[in-house]
């Protein structure tokens, strides 16, 4: 599974670009968009909904 890391490697940017782009967020240029959305599709990347709920400190469940 690859993560924002090796997505960061790869296109040569930081991870807060790389997590700014995957989440819809601002502050790069279309350059820089179009390389990470490709390697990120060339590494199969889907998002961690468990890492990310455990930093959100929510849990989405209906009990």
């Amino acid at each position: 599974m690859a993560t924002i890391k090796d997505i960061a490697k790869k296109a040569g940017v930081s991870t807060a670009t790389v997590s700014r782009i995957l989440n819809g967020q601002g502050g790069y240029t279309a350059e820089t968009f179009k390389k990470v959305k490709a390697i990120s599709k060339e590494l199969n990347y889907t998002k961690n909904t468990l890492a990310r709920n455990l930093v959100r400190k929510k849990v989405r469940r209906l009990g």
